[in-house]
């Protein structure tokens, strides 16, 4: 039903346009939020993790053999990679479909649009599905960022202000130092797993929820609406053809 619909040059137009636009408001985002992070801070959350105290807990939370060391570093740029690889081939997708469409005579031809329209529907939508993994992409590599960017602490408390934590527990009066840890505990709260998962999950369900409601919105209850315009119209004609019939 959805891919049966009858579209225009102008609506097909306006779907690269879209994905051309969210695709290169992403790179830029992925592109400047790399570049914060600096070589020594990578440096330093490499040997953060290492010597954690919760250094075990932080393996077998990323899955990582006991007989080997987390490299937060080279997953922050694996993550950002892949997200910058998937939004780039959307946008290699969308800039192809733009020019072909342009110098094509679809414009002109309602049957050679047509014809354009039925394969080239499939390829708008590969676009649209990279997109939603890179975007996806996006949290996983900011999830990370903020294990390297940010400290972590034990028994912390979201109050509806304010975040806050038992002082003995997170600061050591006789050095005056903050004492870190918990860093799973982080992973899978509010810094990273639980919303981000949560993330991964309703952007693509709620796109596809607005798609299919619109279809159904406007092709269902349009065809109702004009069904119970037609049926009256038959009716009276058929009255009128029994009130001749009468007369005759």
């Amino acid at each position: 039903m959805l891919l049966q619909a009858t579209h225009s040059v102008e609506d097909a137009e306006n779907l690269v346009n879209t994905l051309l636009m969210l695709d290169t408001f992403f790179l830029g985002f992925i592109m400047s939020s790399i570049g914060g992070i600096g070589y020594e801070d990578l440096l330093a959350a490499d040997v953060r993790f290492a010597t954690a105290s919760d250094a075990s807990e932080i393996k077998k939370y990323f899955d990582v053999p006991d007989d080997s060391i987390l490299l937060i570093s080279q997953l922050y740029a694996w993550r950002s990679t892949y997200s910058v690889a998937l939004l780039s081939s959307s946008l290699i997708l969308g800039i192809g479909c733009i020019i072909g469409l342009n110098f094509s005579d679809c414009r002109e031809n309602g049957e050679s649009f047509a014809n354009w329209m039925k394969y080239f529907k499939y390829i708008i939508g590969l676009g649209y599905c990279l997109f939603i993994l890179g975007f996806i992409g996006i949290y996983n590599f900011f999830c990370v960022g903020q294990f390297i960017a940010y400290p972590t602490y034990c028994k912390t408390t979201r109050g509806t202000y304010s975040i806050y934590a038992p002082k003995d527990t997170v600061f050591d009066i006789d050095t005056e130092a903050m004492k870190q840890g918990c860093s799973v505990e982080a992973m899978k709260g509010f810094l990273g797993g639980d919303m981000v998962t949560a993330l991964n999950i309703l952007c693509p369900v709620l796109i596809i929820l607005m798609v299919f409601a619109s279809v159904y919105l406007t092709r269902t209850k349009t065809n109702n609406a004009t069904s119970d315009k037609v049926v009256p119209k038959v009716v009276q004609h058929i009255s009128m053809n029994n009130d001749v019939s009468l007369h005759q």
